[in-house]
């Protein structure tokens, strides 16, 4: 079976290096026309989908007012004043360093006291200023969600804050309603790909059948999660895995394969995998880098600098030693010269006590120490010529040098070398300014010589070490971006095959296969044929690509050959549920849907009115 249409489009499109998007989103804004909608529209119905991304807004409207995440975080340590921040507002500081909670648990409310915090937050943002609510509420829930959940949320919003009536619907019923408005009159299969869960819901005559649904503790949650232990076992240690971010990879570079196993074999061809990975650059501070850089640089520099230092000041020892030695050798030649000269003319009795007188005991002795002397000295005389020379290089020499140091063929093939004779030649006209050698230049005819030569090695050195700079900045951004990378290959597809099997990560749920299937299985050929006519696949987690084409190769490969199977996806999956929640409650009269004030106080919270898109209300039993 080949890969999915979709799928292969989606990996030819994200063969380049792919870098998150940075933004993040802005506060929600607090709304300023309240009064104007009251006045123009008496008090509409809001409109809160309460799922893992709330979105609140006014009945009627195309679009909800607010959409952020369904979640509030707070500091680990508290610092007197509670500190909080909601939905949006977090920012992305908070959201790895302080405490992240949502109110629900599998998707059902349970943690109220954040509940209200939310609460709170959306109907502030929608602008309303006064005492209470004056306006009915259509809130979502999950699938089948427990009566302690709902009778939790309805004493909130009846007593707490005072609303006259909440009505409560199933958020993926509402998106079939808003996508197929005839079709959900009739028998078919709603199928959400939520974040905290998955559940399938046979829809008969336009009513939900809640003994036969099913929901299985899978979703977007598990394929962050999976997404994330992937990633660090291939690259242990890798910085900077958000959730934020991890949740671009897998919207944007994930993909249900339509055959799983062959979309395997199609990975573990080296070219295939070489065409369609996803390398994923993960930030990092290119400031930072250039910063430590420049340190390591002018550490280096410095440590050089006092290298040089060193060498010099041992230069200058041995040459003033030398220079001590010789003018201790040249009045000692000079005196056993004369010595010599003056025993030449005696008699053997004088000339014995004048090399006596010298410490000498025969003429042997003093040509023997003559020769040594005078041999001793003129090395020494070689030397400190060679000293001379070095620090105050005639001009020919000079010349030569500068022609040698300019030499760009010589730069390029022995670099170190080259900078080592640039340094060394700008040391040596360093100590011939220091030691002011005017006079034996000026007696060359070349006083500007040496500023001349200076400048031309102060260039060549500022030139070469603002390249080695460049260089160094160019090679340890390169490094570190190399090793902020990784690779998606299979993980492309392995990641939602855990919503289809769940053993990958562990899990001993059912997968959402065999889910379809037992579903099926509780229906008349009739009812089940009619089912796999009529599959509607919504919930956050459907925008993933392929998710539409795998659930018609499952139910097409448990359903008999001639069988019909059709499945419709949301147009948007993420929001279609309080569009269609919207559009229902601005026609319908909601006073015969809800649970109202009257209704509370007589009959308790632990009641639910039935509507089209609602759960069944079943009695437990006693």
């Amino acid at each position: 079976m080949e890969a999915p249409k979709a799928s292969m489009e989606v990996a030819a499109q994200t063969r380049s290096l792919f870098e998150f998007d940075s933004s993040w989103p802005e506060p929600d804004p607090v709304a300023t026309d309240y009064h104007q909608v009251v006045a123009s529209r008496g008090h509409p119905a809001i409109v809160i989908d309460n799922s893992a991304h709330c979105r609140v807004g006014w009945a009627g409207d195309t679009n909800p007012r607010l959409s952020y995440p369904n979640i509030t975080a707070k500091p680990k340590v508290k610092k007197g004043v509670d500190e909080i921040s909601i939905g949006n507002g977090i920012t992305e500081k908070q959201f790895t360093k302080w405490v992240v909670t949502g109110p629900h648990e599998q998707g059902v409310a349970t943690n109220f006291d954040v509940q209200e915090k939310l609460l709170d937050h959306a109907f502030a943002h929608l602008g309303i200023d006064t005492d209470q609510i004056e306006h009915p509420i259509v809130m979502t829930e999950a699938l089948c969600c427990p009566g302690y959940s709902r009778a939790g949320l309805t004493e909130m919003l009846l007593e707490g804050y005072t609303a006259p009536s909440v009505a409560y619907g199933v958020p993926d019923l509402f998106s079939h309603m808003h996508n197929r408005p005839e079709a959900a009159q009739a028998t078919g299969l709603v199928v959400s790909l939520g974040y905290e869960s998955t559940s399938v819901m046979p829809v008969l005559g336009g009513r939900l059948d809640s003994t036969r649904s099913s929901r299985i503790e899978l979703g977007g949650f598990q394929f962050l999660q999976t997404m994330y232990k992937l990633i660090q076992l291939k690259r242990p240690g890798l910085g900077g895995l958000t959730y934020p971010r991890i949740r671009q990879l897998v919207d944007k570079h994930t993909y249900f394969a339509a055959d799983y196993g062959t979309e395997l074999d199609r990975w573990a061809d080296p070219l295939f995998a070489r065409q369609h990975n996803v390398c994923v650059q993960m930030p990092f501070d290119a400031d930072a880098v250039t910063a430590a850089v420049d340190s390591t640089r002018e550490t280096a520099a410095e440590l050089e600098r006092r290298h040089e230092g060193n060498a010099l000041r041992l230069k200058d020892m041995h040459r003033q030693r030398r220079q001590g030695k010789l003018q201790n050798l040249r009045p000692r030649v000079r005196q056993l010269q004369l010595l010599r000269d003056e025993i030449a003319d005696l008699e053997e009795e004088e000339s014995a006590a004048a090399l006596v007188r010298n410490g000498i005991e025969s003429i042997v002795d003093l040509n023997a120490e003559l020769a040594q002397s005078e041999r001793d000295l003129e090395q020494m005389e070689d030397k400190v010529r060679t000293d001379t020379q070095a620090v105050n290089p005639t001009v020919p020499a000079r010349k030569r040098m500068r022609l040698t140091l300019t030499d760009e063929r010589r730069r390029k093939e022995d670099p170190d070398q080259w900078l080592r004779d640039v340094r060394s030649e700008r040391r040596r006209v360093t100590e011939q300014i220091e030691r002011s050698a005017v006079t034996e230049l000026t007696a060359l005819g070349d006083t500007d010589e040496l500023p001349r030569l200076a400048r031309e090695l102060d260039e060549l050195l500022h030139e070469h070490e603002a390249g080695i700079v460049r260089e160094s900045r160019e090679c340890a951004l390169g490094d570190l971006q190399r090793k902020k990378q990784v690779t998606l290959d299979m993980e492309r597809v392995r990641v939602p095959e855990v919503l289809f099997q769940p053993h990958i990560i562990g899990s001993a749920t059912a997968g959402l296969g065999e889910v379809l299937e037992r579903t099926f299985a509780q229906f008349s050929q009739k009812e089940a044929d009619q089912l796999a006519a009529n599959v509607f696949v919504t919930g956050q987690e459907a925008k993933i690509s392929g998710a539409a084409d795998r659930i018609r190769a499952e139910i097409r490969g448990m359903r008999p050959a001639d069988t019909e199977v059709r499945v419709f996806a949301a147009a948007d999956p993420g929001s279609d549920g309080w569009r269609g929640a919207s559009a229902w409650a601005n026609r319908v009269d909601l006073s015969t849907v809800s649970i109202t004030r009257d209704w509370y106080l007589e009959h308790g919270p632990n009641h639910l009115v039935e509507h089209v898109a609602s759960n069944q209300f079943l009695i437990p039993k006693s």
